[in-house]
């Protein structure tokens, strides 16, 4: 179908009147139109009939007219709106105008008046969109006559046995079907009740069968049919609720037993399931949805759509791996058909969206809705590790007698669940915590600092040349200092706000003490921490003394640790860095710099500090494998940093695929999700050099 059909209007108008402005009017709104314009009734009159008309605008009509214009309305039998434009403010004989069965009258004295052309405008797209909507009202009557036709003639000479059943008694059975029961009339079938062809000992099979059709999983019914002259056989019955002139009716096909029933039954099941959930799959669950938009026409049973919207499943795949990522999916199937009650109907439609149908969810408040989503997200959080977060973003839709099949349920759902997201950017980060207030936070990292509510997590960094080292980058997160939640704050959120304040230094002592009695702890040699410290350490001049002070008191080695800092930190105070930089080279502790590469010249920068490390920014290794020149311009890098023995590392890599390329491209040093997500253990299983003899094998 033309999505923008030209519209045909056909206009009577004395020759002085503005029926060429109006035409522009209406074009200008964006429809695409076809005029013609007739200058007294009788050239109307022949005009109507030479097509088909979507709309008559009759502009300025004389008032001696009108009787003659209400003759041509009438004899044409027109189905198009007719619109009567004046452009005079008060016309005197609008009462006239009125009685010739105009569909509305529209004042144009002044064009130039916004309110008087968007209603205007207003008043021709509202009356297109009731023609459009009657037109295709009758084309889909005309289609399903015809489709009703050739579906009783098909159903009338097929080999299956069909019968259609309302309240139990057979209202249309086929040759077939009557030919399998002995009837040859069908005076004799029809207001047969089914169970008159049911064995005795069957019937409470049979019925139980019938009335779970509404029910997907429910099996084929294998029984003990009776025919007219008493003759039993074995048979098996399908069934589906179907309409049928105009009412709820159970279509019935019933054939003779063969084959193994169970093995039958099993198999529809299982191919009614998603495998990894349990739960329906999409084409059952639309299906359900769509049952349950003609028990709303048929039946007046009311039932509600709920779209769940797991979220940040894709980290968690990347993260777990697959084989995990599909357990955990069983998983919150398993938990889904837990907390949902019995009457509740639930599938998995795409790989991160669920649907649940809820009957009769008016006998149900809003807080019973609430209380399951939020039982739903408190029991998600657990199926992960710490440091993952998952939940769920859910949205309702009314099944409604309107919707002509489950896409629009499910789109009006989906649309609830997007204006929930857009509210949720402006409440919520992009790990689904909920985004405080600046006073706010301020107000907990204080609490934090004096109750020692801070997390530390491990994420290591891998040498892909085994040095027989442990390297770990440490990273800090911030707990809720009044204990009510439990969710944790990330570095982003607080620590700019740190140095504005200046907290930075407290935080950065408290991460580098709970370090360095980690280390003393764990009393491994190999061990190598990874600290990064605010601009606050930096541009102040306590940290390095206090430092040195810890050091000696813990009787610690500086060879374990490494502090870091940002290209950036060297761009807004170099003299600071660079004097920073020379501390901490005078008492052995080594120096990595982080987002290398993020300014115009960072080679200049890098040489103010006597680095050790140089962690490259994400833009520098982003497209390796899609762009030699970026692989190339990356090599020479690289060999630039290496002629200046600096180590390089290359952070945030999320697929194993581009290891391969960074060992090509001579990087020294890899860390990301694909190798383990920060976690609040250092158990990664580094490489290490093995010698191998024949007695490795004895």
């Amino acid at each position: 179908m033309d999505k923008n059909p030209v519209t045909n209007i056909l206009i009577l108008a004395p020759s002085g009147a503005n029926a060429e402005q109006v035409v522009n009017l209406i074009r200008k709104s964006g429809l695409s139109v076809f005029a013609r314009k007739a200058d007294s009734c009788v050239q109307l009159a022949e005009l109507i009939g030479k097509q088909q008309w979507d709309l008559m605008l009759l502009i300025d009509c004389d008032p001696g007219m009108f009787t003659e214009l209400n003759e041509v309305l009438l004899q044409s039998r027109h189905e198009f709106p007719a619109l009567l434009l004046h452009s005079q403010p008060s016309p005197p004989n609008l009462p006239a105008m009125l009685a010739i069965g105009v569909d509305e009258v529209v004042d144009i004295s002044d064009t130039e008046d916004k309110l008087q052309v968007d209603r205007l405008l207003h008043t021709v797209t509202r009356e297109l969109t009731r023609l459009h909507e009657l037109r295709a009202g009758r084309r889909a009557t005309a289609a399903l006559k015809d489709l009703e036709k050739r579906y009783q003639l098909l159903l009338a000479n097929a080999s299956d046995a069909v019968s259609y059943l309302h309240d139990g008694v057979h209202v249309y059975a086929n040759a077939a079907y009557m030919d399998l029961f002995g009837y040859h009339s069908t005076e004799d079938m029809i207001s047969t009740p089914l169970l008159n062809l049911v064995a005795e000992d069957d019937i409470p099979k049979v019925k139980e069968f019938l009335r779970k059709q509404s029910e997907l999983d429910n099996r084929s019914c294998a029984f003990q049919a009776v025919g007219k002259d008493g003759r039993v056989f074995n048979a098996i019955m399908d069934g589906a609720n179907v309409p049928y002139e105009g009412e709820r009716a159970l279509q019935l096909f019933i054939r003779p037993a063969t084959g193994n029933t169970e093995l039958k039954n099993a198999v529809r099941q299982i191919h009614n399931r998603d495998l990894l959930t349990g739960l329906l799959n999409r084409s059952s669950m639309h299906a359900q949805i769509e049952h349950a938009i003609s028990d709303v026409v048929y039946e007046r049973k009311s039932s509600t759509l709920l779209l769940i919207q797991l979220q940040n499943m894709d980290e968690i795949a990347l993260v777990m791996g697959r084989p995990a990522t599909n357990l955990l999916l069983g998983d919150i199937g398993s938990l889904l058909q837990k907390l949902l009650p019995a009457d509740a109907v639930a599938g998995r439609l795409q790989s991160n969206e669920l649907a649940v149908l809820i009957p009769e969810l008016s006998s149900r408040d809003k807080k019973w809705l609430l209380a399951l989503h939020d039982s739903i997200n408190a029991n998600l959080q657990p199926l992960v590790p710490q440091t993952l977060q998952l939940f769920a973003i859910s949205g309702t839709a009314a099944v409604t007698a309107d919707a002509s099949d489950a896409e629009v349920i499910l789109g009006r759902a989906r649309y609830n669940i997007s204006v929930q997201k857009n509210q949720r950017r402006l409440n919520y980060d992009g790990d689904g915590n909920r985004k405080l207030a600046p006073e706010e936070i301020l107000k907990r990292m204080q609490g934090a600092l004096s109750n020692g509510d801070f997390v530390l997590a491990f994420q290591p960094v891998v040498n892909l040349k085994a040095d027989g080292l442990e390297h770990y980058e440490i990273r800090i997160r911030m707990r809720n200092s009044t204990g009510n939640d439990s969710e944790l704050i990330y570095p982003p959120d607080f620590l700019e706000m740190a140095n504005q304040h200046g907290l930075g230094e407290e935080i950065d002592r408290w991460v580098i003490l709970s370090s360095l009695e980690l280390l003393k702890s764990r009393n491994t040699p190999q061990l190598r921490l990874t600290i990064n410290v605010t601009q606050n350490s930096i541009t102040g001049a306590t940290l390095i003394p206090w430092l040195v002070n810890k050091l000696h008191v813990l009787r610690q080695s500086t060879e374990q640790l490494i502090l870091q800092i940002s290209e950036l930190d060297i761009i807004s105070a170099p003299e600071k860095t660079s004097e920073f930089s020379r501390q901490l080279q005078e008492i052995g502790i080594k120096l990595a710099v982080t987002h290398f590469g993020c300014s115009l010249d960072p080679f200049r920068h890098l040489a103010l500090v006597n680095a050790h490390f140089v962690k490259l920014d994400k833009a520098l290794i982003q497209d390796l494998g899609i762009d030699a020149k970026q692989l190339e311009t990356l090599q020479l890098i690289i060999s630039r940093l290496h002629a200046s023995s600096v180590q390089v590392i290359a952070p945030m890599i999320d697929q194993m695929g581009m290891l391969p390329l960074l060992w090509q491209a001579n990087v020294n040093m890899v860390q990301g999700n694909c190798l383990q997500e920060p976690s609040d253990n250092m158990d990664f299983t580094f490489m290490q050099d093995e010698e191998i003899t024949l007695r490795s094998f004895s």
